[in-house]
């Protein structure tokens, strides 16, 4: 989702694999988010 992109650019120091990985799984934006953010 575009919130959790953005947050997942400050969390760059996470490998680059790792955050592909969690992006792809789920969106770890609040569970209110979560039904209007679709994951990417």
């Amino acid at each position: 989702c575009v919130r959790c992109r953005h947050r997942r650019r400050q969390a760059q120091r996470m490998s680059q694999i790792k955050r592909l990985l969690s992006e792809k799984k789920t969106c770890q934006c609040p569970h209110r988010f979560q039904k209007t953010c679709s994951p990417i």
